[in-house]
């Protein structure tokens, strides 16, 4: 299959790949993208700890003394945001140059949405997601749906000044009702070695505390077979549209309902047990 995901960590890191022209490429996000991003936090954590060990402070114990006295800062034992931020835009740039080195991937790409939390020393939860394309996370804070992800299409207002910057232009397909750049549906991914640099590998990341009364659980794309989570399939729709779709998928054959139901029951069960390790 073209789309795939990943969970590690009890839950604490979730990855949506959604491939396009073959499964190279969201194979490699899947098998490889929590490993990479893992060895990244760790080397990232070890420099923060070591700057701290380096960062001794002189203090004077008096104006009329030459003692001083040494204070040393020790590093962390969690990593700090930054540096989650940094491991997973490290791993997914790696997965890039891997995936254009192949020329049979040069066809072949796919969207990456990942979402981890961040436990500070305290105990208190930030919710780091790191976007490229156009699946979509949202989350479920106290019956409301909030974005933990920007949709990268051609039409959206900045992704098309974006790519006119780099003198390519946006085209309407009139047959799939969508704006295309370089015949693609979605202004950035990982591989799509052909429609570079213009369909950028940038992940967008942004950060989100945890509200623990309010936060039920997020969702993304799962599977194309169920319509709320493809983007193919609700195109323009907003989140609070994409949410609602929940009502409408029961409708129809009876044999379809319970397989919807069934998957509904499973990600919502899913999605609320990994919640509740945090």
């Amino acid at each position: 299959m073209e789309d795939t995901f990943t969970v590690a960590n009890g839950g604490h890191f979730a990855g949506v790949f959604d491939g396009h022209g073959g499964s190279g490429v969201s194979g490699m996000l899947r098998d490889h993208v929590h490993r990479l991003y893992s060895k990244a936090l760790s080397q990232q954590h070890s420099e923060e700890i070591q700057r701290s060990a380096n960062d001794e402070i002189l203090v004077v114990d008096n104006d009329d003394s030459n003692e001083t006295a040494t204070v040393t800062h020790t590093g962390s034992s969690f990593p700090s945001i930054q540096s989650h931020i940094s491991a997973i835009r490290g791993a997914l740039k790696r997965i890039e140059r891997e995936s254009l080195r192949h020329d049979h991937f040069e066809y072949q790409g796919s969207t990456a949405v990942v979402v981890l939390v961040h436990v500070g020393e305290n105990g208190e939860r930030t919710l780091v997601s790191a976007n490229v394309g156009d699946s979509r996370a949202i989350l479920c804070r106290g019956r409301k749906a909030v974005d933990l992800t920007r949709d990268h299409k051609p039409s959206d207002e900045r992704e098309k000044a974006r790519i006119r910057s780099m003198g390519e232009d946006v085209q309407w397909d009139p047959y799939g009702e969508i704006y295309r750049v370089k015949d693609l549906s979605l202004s950035r991914a990982i591989g799509d070695r052909f429609a570079k640099p213009v369909v950028s590998s940038e992940a967008e990341i942004e950060c989100l505390p945890v509200n623990a009364e309010q936060d039920k659980f997020f969702v993304s794309k799962f599977s194309p077979s169920i319509e709320i989570f493809c983007h193919h399939n609700y195109k323009e729709r907003n989140t609070s549209e994409t949410l609602h779709q929940t009502k409408k998928v029961t409708h129809g054959r009876p044999l379809r309902r319970i397989l919807y139901l069934l998957l509904l029951l499973f990600y919502t069960f899913f999605a609320l047990a990994s919640l509740a390790k945090f």
